[in-house]
């Protein structure tokens, strides 16, 4: 192969890499993910009954408390996390921080919930907004939940702007399966949080984010009450969306032939040229 061959190569392959880092590195943190969600689920399935209930009676203390005291919520992506030892260890049954999983089946979302809004958080998964209920549903509870959308190498909640009202979206906490249906969706200006308040006889959970994608002035909130859920029951199957990441796993296909095919030609074609020419 001819040194100007080589270099040719070298170039649409370095070319082609860069064009498919944001596929790739979204594959890689997919995969952190998923390791992250495995393990939490394997932690309480070891738990024993007697201490999953006590780790879900100091939650609901604590939501009751909440319920009392109505002190409200802040915008999840402005207010700074105080430390507050009794919170962090609430429903942190491994110390990592996670205290479920967020599972939206329409959108692929199948994230781990971590205590708090920290932008480390926000970047790794879905975080619980301080001051909201702990996730353990029941009557005059409302959990929070925020995570990004647009980041280049994660998904998070890029698409939770695809729900609709009657969608269903999931929680597992300690190993108990709840489900929620979408009944609401608004987008408010990010001090606008009386959406947020905790409702007397409600059982709710708000998904939040940033919007308009891109220019995040505002905050896209999407309200689902809790609904009878046996976890027997058949599962709403999970959609492909088609936006960009669907793209992006068409262009890392089409790359990967253009890159062998590259390859085969470079070598191939000085090949036969120097046979036609010793024939």
């Amino acid at each position: 192969m001819k040194k100007q061959n080589i270099i040719l190569f070298l170039f649409l392959l370095v070319g082609l890499s860069i064009l498919n880092y944001p596929f790739l590195s979204q594959w890689v943190n997919r995969r952190s993910e998923s390791q992250a969600v495995e393990s939490y689920e394997k932690q309480t399935d070891v738990l024993e009954e007697e201490k999953k209930r006590a780790i879900k009676q100091e939650a609901e203390a604590y939501n009751k408390e909440l319920l009392e005291k109505q002190t409200g919520v802040s915008d999840g992506f402005s207010v700074k996390n105080k430390r507050d030892d009794r919170y962090e260890r609430i429903l942190n049954t491994s110390g990592d921080g996670i205290m479920g999983v967020l599972r939206i089946p329409k959108i692929q979302v199948h994230l781990p919930i971590y205590h708090g809004t920290s932008a480390k958080v926000l970047e790794e998964g879905v975080g619980h907004l301080y001051g909201s209920s702990f996730p353990t549903g029941g009557e005059g509870t409302h959990s929070v939940f925020s995570s990004h959308r647009g980041l280049p190498s994660k998904t998070l909640f890029t698409d939770l702007d695809q729900l609709k009202e009657g969608d269903l979206f999931f929680l597992d906490i300690l190993g108990e399966e709840m489900a929620y249906r979408v009944e609401e969706i608004l987008t408010v200006e990010p001090e606008e949080t009386e959406a947020l308040e905790i409702i007397p006889g409600k059982d709710y959970v708000t998904l939040v984010t940033c919007t308009p994608y891109g220019i995040n002035s505002h905050r896209l909130l999407v309200r689902g009450e809790r609904i009878p859920w046996e976890e027997k029951e058949e599962k709403p199957k999970e959609k492909i969306t088609h936006g960009i990441w669907q793209w992006m796993k068409i262009l890392f296909a089409v790359s990967a032939v253009v890159i062998l095919a590259t390859g085969i030609l470079l070598i191939v074609i000085p090949f036969m040229k120097k046979r036609r020419g010793g024939d």
